[in-house]
């Protein structure tokens, strides 16, 4: 299906899977959305817009790092380990079954 694009709506295009009508199109009304609110509205409701918004961001972020930290934590522990043994430490997926499936083995190429 061809479609002529508004302009704001470029980059929707992908080669591969047809228009990505998905979270890209959403992000960019709502920034919309925002700008034409934020243009209208008094400086104390933008500010405490902001700052609502730069609160949810860090409360994502903690849970982020909360849900990371044992994967970090393990990495860790096991370059220290290499530290210790004298080795220079190099990182093997094989050695972390959470990772073993997700990561690209061509970043990591073995040493």
């Amino acid at each position: 299906m061809n479609v002529a694009l508004p302009g704001f709506l470029t980059g929707l295009v992908d080669a591969g899977n047809g228009l990505l009508w998905g979270s890209v199109l959403i992000y960019r009304l709502a920034v919309l959305a925002m700008v034409m609110v934020g243009s209208v509205a008094s400086l104390g409701a933008i500010w405490n817009f902001a700052d609502l918004s730069m609160g949810m961001m860090a409360l994502i972020n903690l849970v982020a790092i909360l849900l990371l930290s044992p994967i970090a934590f393990a990495l860790l522990r096991d370059y220290d380990r290499q530290l210790r043994a004298g080795q220079e430490p190099v990182f093997d997926p094989s050695r972390f079954p959470k990772l073993a499936n997700k990561v690209d083995p061509k970043a990591w190429p073995k040493r």
